[in-house]
Formats: C-alpha cells, structure tokens, sequence
C-alpha cells in the first residue's frame, strides 16, 4: 500500500467515525431511551462501592442497597444543574453499548457483570492516568457513600446519635 493510499484511508476513517459518534451522542443522552431513574446500574454499584458496610443479612442488607439507591437519585436531583448534567451523562454512558465499550472496555453492560469485575473496572479508573475516568470513579463514590451515610437509620451503626437541639422540634 502506498502512503497517500494509506493517508486517504485514514483521514477518511477519522471523519466517519467522528460523523458516527456525533450522530451516535446526539441519540445516546435522549432521556427517552434510558430508564430515567438508573436503578438497574446502581443496584450494581452500590454493594461494590460499600463493600463490607452493608449489613450481611439479606432482608436489611437489600433494604439498605434500595435505601441508598432512592438517596442516589434524590441526591442527584439537588446537585448544581452542571453537576446533575454530568453524572445523569455519566450514567446514561454506562448504560448505553457504545459509552460501556469506552468507559469499561466491555460490551457486556457493566449491570450484568460481577461484582469483581465491576470492583476491576472502578479500580482501574481509580488508578487511570486519565483524569476524566477519575473524576468518573470519585463521582459515583462519592455520591454512593453520601447517600448511604445520610440515611438517619444508619447513624446508630456509626455510635452517632442527633444531638438534641433545647427549642427545636424533633
């Protein structure tokens, strides 16, 4: 093959696929075509990320994860509109083929992996040279641990209890 074969090839390659994911991203973050509450992702995510602070009993430990998950979205809710916008993106990119593909490196979607392999996935964006997969791992963290530890049921596991404020209603 000739260079200037090789050249043409390439460059046309590039703007076919940059055409592609245009087309792809403009259909991709519709909210219609997701699940606009995320659960079948976070039910994933939640027990790898609270890894041994879950309860171990089945019944409390499922309420804990559906707790925790309601706490998610509401958290979601009340995030700044720029950071509500990124991570409704980042989970909309998970949940999608193309968005799992680049982020995790799968086309099986990261809900139907095991939790080793999603626990593999979130370490190797904890440790990635890329600051936006980073960024990506402290997110969902972050926001899995708030919403789990601002459940008031969860306080007395910690040896925390409300402080009772003189005047106040409780």
């Amino acid at each position: 093959m000739r260079r200037r074969t090789f050249l043409t090839i390439g460059i046309a390659s590039t703007a076919a696929m940059a055409f592609g994911v245009k087309l792809y991203s403009d259909k991709a973050f519709d909210d219609s075509n997701y699940d606009e509450d995320h659960r079948v992702l976070l039910t994933a995510l939640v027990p790898v990320l609270l890894d041994g602070i879950l309860p171990e009993v089945t019944q409390p430990r499922q309420r804990a994860i559906n707790r925790c998950i309601d706490d998610c979205l509401a958290t979601i809710s009340l995030l700044p509109e720029h950071q509500a916008e990124q991570m409704q993106k980042l989970l909309q990119s998970l949940e999608a083929q193309l968005g799992n593909l680049l982020l995790v490196g799968s086309i099986t979607p990261l809900a139907l992996q095991s939790p080793a392999q999603i626990q593999q996935v979130l370490e190797s964006w904890r440790n990635s040279f890329i600051e936006l997969l980073q960024q990506a791992y402290l997110g969902l963290r972050n926001l899995i641990i708030a919403s789990y530890y601002s459940d008031p049921d969860v306080w007395p596991t910690l040896g925390y209890h409300k402080p009772n404020i003189p005047g106040a209603s409780s």
